[in-house]
């Protein structure tokens, strides 16, 4: 059974996705292009990039990563560019207007979407631990016994 992630989880996930946009922007275009129309058109892409490549490429920001949570589809098909894109862009921006209500409605949906997962038809479930990667392995090796750190295979290979 899946487990949806709440608002809170998904806000501190998109805190610390804050903290990660906001250090980049201080240490590249900050200094570079200070107080230009470029600076902010550079700031614009910087987050839309983050938001979306990480979550098209990975499923989840770093905040996500840190949180233990990931973005997938709703009817469990694998994430499109275009859905992600939608997501971020458009569904962010409904989800802002009326004081942030399509953010609320995390609290009140059973599925705990928000506006933009359902424009683009996403949940954000938690990430069990045992499906969390480990060294860059996917988990689907520790069901075969492969690069567990419990693992009492002595294998080499």
């Amino acid at each position: 059974m899946e487990r949806y992630a709440g608002f809170w989880v998904r806000l501190f996930a998109y805190i610390i996705d804050w903290y990660v946009v906001s250090a980049a922007d201080k240490i590249f275009f900050t200094l570079i292009f200070p107080n230009t129309f470029t600076m902010v058109f550079l700031w614009l892409l910087l987050i839309l990039s983050y938001f979306v490549l990480m979550t098209v490429v990975f499923g989840q920001t770093l905040g996500k990563m840190v949180m233990g949570i990931r973005v997938e589809m709703s009817d469990g098909k694998e994430r499109s560019f275009g859905a992600v894109v939608l997501r971020e862009t458009i569904g962010r921006a409904a989800s802002l207007i009326f004081f942030g209500f399509g953010y609320w409605m995390i609290v009140f949906d059973k599925k705990k979407r928000a506006m933009h997962d359902r424009i683009a038809e996403t949940v954000v479930t938690i990430v069990p631990v045992s499906k969390r990667s480990h060294d860059g392995q996917k988990d689907t090796d520790d069901a075969a016994g492969k690069h567990h750190p419990t693992s009492t295979s002595t294998s080499m290979a």
